[in-house]
């Protein structure tokens, strides 16, 4: 009786060590399951039974925590265990605690201030990608390996001019930025977590529907690709630019994801390498409604694609 009470008691301690592995989540919606964490509390649990029991229990009790102690440890360090899935899930707490520490750790040096707004955006949009390709492989729906990139010899400046297209992303934008580039207040946003800045706004009403979204520190104009439906702009949809293009799609309803009221959704942008220049004038780029269709219905580009909240103020 007092080993079960013993047993029961190392068990308790062990689930109690997994739940405070959650501890340094940035919000709520982040408490993904991770196997890397429920080992490492095994381990834990493992650890302090051993201890607990040296000297005082037998010899055969003693060997049974250290065998499992070892496991955890090796579990935990091999990582033979992961499952595509699994790996992309928990990712998302160890994620979250990076974004945690980021955003309210009181920084004095401006230089640190600027590499924890960067790497809290990067954070989340690791998450959103994260959970993006979760769903994608739950549906059954897989991908091909990207192509290597080709390796040439060149000076400093022309590897500054080529950059890497799989390095492109939406940077965060707030109302003020958006706005000069829609010509008025935008309506809807996608955020890829509900601490973080919007990465694409869409604006309607008295004009025809348009969005923006920033790469590489430029504001890309889209025109909507698509009639609204009845929804509206809180349905979605897809905006497209010359060189680009943006879907969102709505997946929840008002679930409260991430903090405050909004919709879960998807984001996928796509960018076209040679497509022409999404920062050229009118004149070379055409018209935004043959960019769209151009961007619409072109050929596959770089696709990436996020799950994230998209919130709509159409009232």
């Amino acid at each position: 009786m007092p080993y079960l009470r013993f047993a029961l008691t190392i068990a308790v301690a062990t689930a109690i060590a997994f739940a405070l592995t959650y501890l340094p989540l940035a919000t709520r919606g982040h408490a993904l399951f991770s196997q890397t964490q429920a080992w490492t509390a095994l381990a834990l649990g493992a650890a302090t039974t051993a201890v607990c029991l040296g000297g005082t229990l037998g010899k055969r009790a003693w060997a049974l925590a250290a065998v499992l102690m070892v496991l955890a440890v090796a579990m935990v360090r091999t990582q033979v265990w992961q499952t595509d899935t699994g790996y992309l899930r928990g990712l998302v707490p160890q994620s979250s605690a990076a974004i945690l520490a980021s955003s309210r750790a009181p920084l004095a040096d401006p230089r640190v201030q600027a590499f924890a707004d960067e790497l809290r955006h990067a954070r989340a949009e690791e998450i959103a990608r994260a959970r993006y390709l979760a769903a994608e492989l739950t549906a059954g729906r897989g991908g091909a390996a990207r192509a290597a990139p080709d390796v040439v010899r060149g000076t400093v400046v022309e590897a500054l001019e080529a950059g890497r297209l799989a390095e492109v992303s939406p940077d965060p934008m707030d109302a003020m930025l958006a706005e000069t580039a829609l010509g008025g207040a935008g309506v809807c946003h996608f955020r890829f977590s509900g601490d973080a800045a919007p990465v694409f706004w869409a604006r309607g009403g008295d004009t025809a529907p348009r969005g923006v979204i920033r790469l590489n520190d430029v504001l890309v104009p889209l025109s909507r690709a698509e009639p609204l439906g009845p929804g509206g702009l809180a349905a979605g949809g897809l905006f497209a630019a010359q060189g680009a293009r943006v879907r969102i799609r709505p997946l929840a309803k008002g679930s409260g994801w991430l903090g405050g009221p909004a919709t879960l959704a998807e984001m996928v942008v796509t960018i076209f390498p040679n497509a022409g220049d999404p920062t050229g004038d009118a004149a070379s780029a055409g018209t935004p409604a043959d960019a769209a269709a151009e961007a619409a219905d072109g050929p596959a580009g770089h696709e990436t694609g996020y799950i994230g909240l998209y919130t709509c103020d159409e009232g």
